[in-house]
């Protein structure tokens, strides 16, 4: 059995982006995966009555056509894949994905990111017009990050992802290996999960990771790869200290996406998308960011909460994280300590949205509902041991 000391090690961290490179190529390459159902259509069909049907989206782009354009931005194992099933049955289009870097991107209207986690990168240079964030407990996202981790046996390079392929998305990793994965890495992973809201929340406020005290730019780019020397502190010592800094953007925020475009227009909840009763308000959510956008035909909004429950309740679309077996997902739990560091790190972007600047900003008002949900299910996973 593989040494899993020497798969996590601290120059192996980033190998979730093979997993990435992956999708793009199954949004590109769709022939070798029959299952994904890839014949092409205009739109779901709305049957009237509050009926539809679910057809595939278009695969291709149109390289004639105008689109504004969103950027679908979460932390790793947050399920964007999620977002752009229903993003796809509502508008009929598929989303490209920011790798590989240098593949030419299909002109469609939608585009799923990790920037600016570790497992990111921005490939899309000024070709996105606004950003939907998408979030999810991060006690879950944790989990499904290394349950990518192992479908792809923790391939370093593409060609080792890519030959895994077939395994994604189909079993949960064994709970041996998410234990260890989880005992190195769990601390940290809070402290970049918490970091990327700031980072989108503040339209690309440029923040230290561990302390999300504001930073430089060349601090800010060296922490993006982590490791012992970025993720104990030491680097913002070296780079920062006790020089005061004052409020900057990363430049991507000034240059390719100017004038507050990297503020969020929504914030979508993964956990609520998919839950059984509030999955048609988030869906609404996410529809009205994108309904009259240039180039993008949504359905009529009577068979909105049909096709909702076509891509949650009937499973259509392509296969995802809620088609993994294996394990009860229950059986995925954390230590007493590092749910408190949860508990404690969602508590302290309760305080800073609650500022009164923050008020007439309804993302920031979305964001606030979700953390309270959050703090209560970690608070009973806490509890209930």
């Amino acid at each position: 059995m593989r040494n899993m000391s020497r798969i996590i090690n601290n120059n192996q961290i980033k190998t979730f982006w093979s997993f990435i490179i992956f999708l793009s190529l199954t949004t590109l390459m769709h022939k070798s995966l029959p299952t994904l159902l890839l014949s092409l259509r205009t739109l779901s069909l709305n049957l009237g009555n509050g009926k539809c049907k679910w057809t595939p989206p278009k695969y291709t782009g149109d390289k004639s056509k105008q689109y504004f354009r969103s950027l679908i931005a979460g932390f790793p194992g947050g399920s964007k894949r999620i977002i752009f099933t229903q993003l796809e049955a509502l508008a009929g289009i598929s989303a490209n994905d920011e790798w590989p870097i240098s593949k030419e991107k299909q002109n469609l209207p939608f585009m799923k990111s990790n920037y600016p986690h570790h497992e990111g990168v921005w490939s899309w240079e000024k070709t996105m017009d606004q950003v939907i964030l998408v979030i999810r407990n991060p006690r879950h996202a944790l989990v499904e990050y290394h349950n990518v981790l192992h479908d792809i046996d923790y391939a370093n390079n593409a060609e080792d992802a890519y030959a895994l392929k077939d395994n994604l998305y189909r079993q949960r990793a064994p709970l041996n290996k998410f234990i260890e994965w989880r005992d190195n890495r769990t601390e940290y992973e809070i402290n970049w999960w918490g970091w990327f809201i700031d980072y989108w929340m503040e339209g690309g406020i440029m923040r230290d990771i561990q302390s999300h005290e504001l930073t430089t730019f060349e601090h800010f780019k060296r922490q993006m790869q982590p490791g012992p020397y970025t993720e104990s502190g030491k680097a913002f010592k070296d780079f920062v200290g006790n020089v005061t800094v004052q409020p900057e953007l990363d430049d991507h925020c000034i240059v390719d996406m100017p004038n507050g475009a990297c503020e969020p227009i929504a914030v979508v909840s993964i956990d609520r998308l998919m839950d059984p009763v509030k999955g048609y308000a988030e869906q609404a959510k996410l529809a009205a960011a994108v309904e009259g956008k240039q180039g993008i035909d949504i359905i009529a909004e009577e068979a909105r909460d049909c096709i909702w429950e076509e891509v949650v309740i009937r499973r259509k679309g392509v296969r995802t994280m809620r088609d993994r077996t294996g394990p009860k997902e229950e059986s995925y739990s954390f230590t007493p300590l590092m749910y408190g560091k949860m508990i404690a790190e969602l508590t302290r972007l309760k305080s800073k949205y609650t500022a009164p600047e923050w008020d007439d900003v309804q993302p920031a008002q979305d964001l606030l509902i979700l953390l309270d949900d959050f703090i209560l299910d970690i608070t009973k996973d806490l509890i209930n041991g």
